[in-house]
C-alpha cells in the first residue's frame, strides 16, 4: 500500500479522495432514500388499517343503534297492542255485565 501511494502523485491521491467522497455521498443519499421510502410506505400502511379499523367501528356502531332502535320500537308496539287487547277485553267484559 505503501508503494502505491508513494507512486500516485499529488493530483492523483486527491482525485482518489474525491471519488472515495462521491461515493460516500452516494450512498448517504441512497440510504436516506430507502429510509425516507420506508417511512412513508408504513406510514401509509398505517393510515389504511386506522381507515379501516374507524369503518368498522362506524358500521359495528350503527348496526348496534339500528338493532337498538328497532328492540324499542317492537317492544313499543307489543306493549301498545297490549293495552289495546286489555281495554277491549275490559269493555267486552264491561258489555257482557
Amino acid at each position: 500500500m505503501a508503494s502505491i501511494k508513494n507512486g500516485l502523485s499529488s493530483s492523483q491521491r486527491r482525485s482518489c479522495k474525491q471519488e472515495v467522497v462521491a461515493v460516500v455521498v452516494v450512498v448517504v443519499v441512497v440510504v436516506v432514500v430507502v429510509v425516507v421510502v420506508v417511512v412513508v410506505v408504513v406510514v401509509v400502511v398505517l393510515l389504511i388499517v386506522v381507515v379501516k379499523v374507524v369503518v368498522v367501528v362506524v358500521i359495528v356502531a350503527s348496526a348496534a343503534s339500528a338493532s337498538v332502535v328497532q328492540y324499542s320500537s317492537s317492544s313499543s308496539s307489543s306493549s301498545s297492542s297490549s293495552s289495546s287487547s286489555s281495554s277491549s277485553s275490559s269493555s267486552s267484559s264491561r258489555n257482557s255485565n
